[in-house]
């Protein structure tokens, strides 16, 4: 899970690396408790009582995974989102489509997990099995779908490009007709006025 959550973001999962290493420290403990003929039962209910703070660290570091790697999804989504057009998103990416009513029910689950305590580890049991793989799928799609989603903005940023630029030309192109339209009313008016004066004298 941990390499999972450090490819897929390119960078090192600090948070579950210090759970692990207090994981370590509880087991080298509870390991030297154990080695210790003359610990007895005290020693080892202390033993135990380490392993059982080490799987609690070990927990938490699968959870800081979970939350890095739903947090990473949402973050370029989201930039996506704001990039591309959602008509192109779509196209290149077909799990986009149901990554939101996703990322909702996510969401659900780890607030649930903060207000219930003693249910969070089966709450990210939830998280794993129902939506981490398509998690890791819809990153990895839209990672391999980068370059088309570029080429794809750019051609239809040209389209809108030349549609705006057609625009402008019929605007001028309007203008223009509506000036020599103006102008040979004018000339039509000064001819009239013109043609007055004799008639006038």
């Amino acid at each position: 899970m941990l390499k999972i959550s450090e490819r897929l973001r390119g960078e090192v999962n600090l948070p579950a690396i210090n759970e692990l290493r207090y994981a370590g420290r509880r087991i080298a403990d509870a390991l030297a408790i154990m080695s210790d003929e003359a610990a007895g039962a005290v020693g080892e209910e202390q033993a135990r009582t380490f392993l059982k703070e080490a799987h609690l660290f070990c927990m938490r570091a699968e959870h800081d995974c979970v939350d890095a790697i739903a947090l990473y999804v949402h973050q370029i989504t989201k930039e996506y989102d704001r990039l591309y057009d959602r008509d192109l998103l779509n196209e290149s990416c077909p799990s986009l489509r149901g990554y939101f009513q996703r990322k909702r029910m996510i969401d659900e689950l780890i607030v649930s997990s903060r207000e219930n305590r003693e249910a969070r580890d089966e709450t990210y049991q939830i998280i794993i099995r129902d939506h981490l793989e398509e998690l890791v799928n819809l990153a990895t799609e839209l990672d391999e779908a980068k370059d088309r989603l570029q080429t794809g903005s750019s051609k239809r940023l040209k389209l809108y490009q030349d549609m705006e630029a057609r625009a402008a030309k019929a605007e001028r192109e309007a203008r223009i007709g509506l000036i020599v339209g103006a102008i040979g009313t004018l000339v039509g008016i000064a001819g009239f006025i013109v043609g007055l004066i004799p008639l006038l004298g």
